[in-house]
């Protein structure tokens, strides 16, 4: 039998209010709106954070974060600050949406590309990359006040150069290459992420770059508690003071399965070591 539309519409107002009043904890509740998001914006490195292989820093971030925050990993290989200022305001305006008009985090992790070496396709000068740095975070400042902004700095890359234009022995077999370390300590990587280590770059310049990040982020932070930095130099070495770190090239190539790309260990340590700055930083995000 049908029921009059008045008794339908009582039905629903009903049905409504009983979803409304469900008790938060219990099991058959529905999610009514999702808190701001994560936004994690870089290059390759970042891209490649949700390598299924063994779950890269950015999938160890999503499910972190899941399901409070959704998590938008904006990454693009090969891209440098120059090449993320052309899109950088469209790129943020698109991980919105009808229920989160900010983002609660995001996440900066550009200047691997940018520090090649001056005259190479993807060198960006240090100033300009000052610049697009300081635009990225006048912007969020502007349109997402509340925003955190967490400013990552490029990590060292270990050059063949260092290892005396002797290349790591590898060993092929039907899925995977072993890359033979010096020490005999090995490891497995997928051929498909398989990379000789850069002679484009070296943790000299890009030091030079990791600097200029680091002081963006001071000066920024000093105005505005929304900024902070992570580094990534300190996440290898250690914590020192005033920011001085002694590069090991063994210590730095031991997070790398290619010099510049994290393996399983360096996507945990950036994982864990971001987790600590932003509680740090921001307790109030719940992280």
């Amino acid at each position: 039998m049908l029921l009059p539309y008045t008794s339908l519409a009582a039905l629903l107002c009903a049905l409504t209010a009983s979803i409304a009043a469900a008790p938060s904890g219990g099991t058959n509740t529905f999610a009514t709106s999702v808190d701001p998001g994560i936004v994690l914006v870089g290059d390759s490195i970042t891209e490649i954070g949700f390598n299924p292989d063994w779950l890269g820093w950015a999938g160890l971030v999503t499910a972190h974060a899941s399901p409070k925050r959704d998590t938008f990993n904006r990454g693009f290989g090969g891209y440098t600050t120059r090449d993320l200022s052309r899109m950088f305001k469209d790129l943020l305006a698109s991980t919105l949406t009808l229920t989160t008009k900010t983002h609660a985090l995001v996440t900066i992790y550009l200047g691997a590309n940018d520090a090649t070496y001056p005259g190479t396709p993807q060198h960006v000068p240090l100033d300009e990359y000052k610049r697009h740095l300081g635009s990225f975070l006048d912007h969020i400042g502007s349109e997402y006040p509340d925003t955190k902004v967490l400013l990552i700095t490029p990590a060292p890359p270990v050059s063949q150069r260092e290892f005396e234009n002797q290349p790591a022995a590898i060993d092929e077999n039907e899925d995977d290459i072993r890359l033979v370390r010096r020490g005999g300590g090995a490891y497995l990587v997928p051929k498909d992420f398989f990379l000789m280590r850069p002679n484009d770059r070296n943790q000299s310049y890009t030091r030079l770059y990791r600097d200029v990040a680091i002081d963006v982020a001071r000066k920024y932070g000093a105005l505005n508690i929304n900024v902070g930095v992570m580094d990534t130099w300190q996440m290898m070495f250690g914590e020192g003071d005033n920011d001085k770190v002694e590069y090991t090239r063994d210590v730095a190539d031991s997070f790398y399965h290619d010099g510049l790309h994290y393996n399983k260990k360096g996507d945990t340590a950036h994982y864990e070591y971001l987790v600590k700055r932003v509680k740090q930083l921001w307790p109030e995000l719940g992280f």
